[in-house]
């Protein structure tokens, strides 16, 4: 099923499912570790605009990434085709994010 994490206060959330999305709404802890995982549904992160991480994501079959952060990264990003895989920092990088999907579509929001 869906999960749907708000506001978690933890420095470490793990939130892993096989059918349905996996949300994550709030601030990130400094030094945090965020994992969410998916095999057939989407994940969403909802961060605040100011948020420092580095993001290890991807997508494996359908689906892509979009984030409405400007990722820094040291592969060139493919502009002819979906993004699915995404490495890079945020800021100064303060928290560590990992994002899969198997089949579905990787959201980094800014909220």
């Amino acid at each position: 099923g869906d999960i749907r994490l708000e506001d978690v206060t933890h420095a470490k959330v793990v939130g892993v499912t096989t059918s349905g999305s996996v949300g994550f709404s709030g601030a990130l802890a400094p030094r945090g570790g965020y994992k969410l995982q998916t095999t057939s549904g989407d994940v969403t992160m909802r961060l605040p605009a100011t948020a420092s991480f580095r993001v290890n994501a991807r997508v494996i079959l359908g689906g892509e990434i979009i984030s409405d952060f400007v990722v820094k990264t040291s592969a060139p990003r493919p502009a002819d085709r979906p993004l699915s895989r995404l490495d890079g920092v945020v800021g100064t990088g303060d928290a560590e994010i990992s994002l899969m999907s198997h089949n579905g579509t990787v959201h980094l929001r800014k909220n």
